[in-house]
């Protein structure tokens, strides 16, 4: 499979050459985000503790850097406390969950749970479908945190990250449509301050990061509109992707599900709509009869992660699976 990327050569041409997704991210450092990690072979700050990667990049926020934080598993887990400084602070930043299974038993699979996990910690989460997504994600989060002030979360599976795939760089354009980071929050050494962390009632608090929340789905779209514009790639509306949406019967998915169901719909010459969650958190509402939903992996309880924050569930049966067949669809 070959991977094309718009990195300019000594020519100002294009060069084509086969990249991985890691080699991808790495790319991000020619943007002036400061990388940090907790997988070795990412670039950047390396900490092989979550809780010490995050509190570095909360130290590199307040000093008014672009931040891009990439975690997996258990050293997700291990970043919580932090990450709800961050978000708390309102501090915009970008997260990146290269999906990996946690608790018992022990698995390598990327089923979501640790992404899930994470999901009351004031952050917006996205989920993506492909390499390409993931880059372009990347820069449009940076855009859609810094407007509202609330950090943003990206799910992958570890299929995306560490594969290849066709992909695009267009960076003369992209590092222009990043711009310099516009936000208030950053240190001054000749003038230092304390935020105080103390108060009685979080409650005021709680209210702005709900309003801020409830502009996230306009925000969103706004931003997918204007990446469009400059790179003519789209991931529907930013919020969901769909095919098919005049067919009778739906199936909901998120991920690189949508990828593997599309293939299968297509070779079976099946009309079914499907719909792809893109935004996470806040979910857009759903309003399906009689859907099928796809899930990465299931609570201890049997719900779904993504059943379980629909609105209209009642109306959606789950499959239960964790492989996508061709008897999948019929049932």
């Amino acid at each position: 499979m070959h991977a094309i990327n718009n990195i300019p050569n000594k020519n100002g041409g294009r060069m084509k050459e086969l990249k991985t997704g890691i080699e991808a991210i790495n790319e991000l450092n020619k943007t002036g985000i400061t990388t940090v990690t907790t997988l070795k072979e990412i670039k950047g700050e390396y900490f092989s503790d979550g809780s010490a990667a995050a509190s570095f990049s909360f130290g590199r926020l307040a000093d008014g850097d672009r931040v891009l934080l990439i975690t997996s598993g258990f050293s997700h887990l291990e970043t919580i406390p932090v990450l709800t400084m961050i978000s708390g602070n309102r501090m915009p930043m970008v997260l990146v969950n290269v999906s990996s299974t946690i608790g018992s038993p022990i698995s390598n699979k990327s089923d979501y749970t640790d992404f899930h996990a994470t999901e009351t910690n004031g952050f917006i989460q996205i989920a993506i479908s492909s390499l390409q997504e993931l880059f372009d994600t990347i820069l449009m989060s940076f855009k859609i945190s810094e407007e509202l002030k609330i950090p943003v979360m990206i799910g992958c599976s570890k299929r995306i990250f560490y594969g290849a795939q066709p992909f695009e760089m267009n960076w003369d354009k992209l590092i222009d449509y990043l711009g310099k980071k516009d936000t208030n929050i950053t240190l001054n050494y000749e003038l230092p301050l304390t935020i105080n962390t103390n108060v009685d009632d979080p409650t005021k608090f709680r209210k702005e990061m709900s309003e801020a929340f409830s502009k996230a789905h306009t925000i969103i779209t706004k931003v997918h509109k204007e990446f469009q514009k400059i790179t003519n790639r789209e991931y529907g509306n930013g919020l969901t992707e769909e095919i098919n949406p005049s067919a009778k019967e739906t199936i909901i998915c998120y991920g690189d599900h949508y990828n593997d169901l599309k293939a299968i719909i297509q070779e079976l010459k099946k009309e079914y709509k499907l719909i792809r969650i893109k935004t996470i958190t806040p979910i857009p509402e759903i309003n399906e009869l009689n859907a099928k939903i796809f899930e990465y992996s299931f609570k201890p309880t049997g719900d779904g992660y993504l059943y379980d924050k629909i609105k209209n569930k009642d109306l959606i049966q789950i499959i239960k699976t964790t492989k996508i067949t061709e008897v999948d669809i019929y049932e």
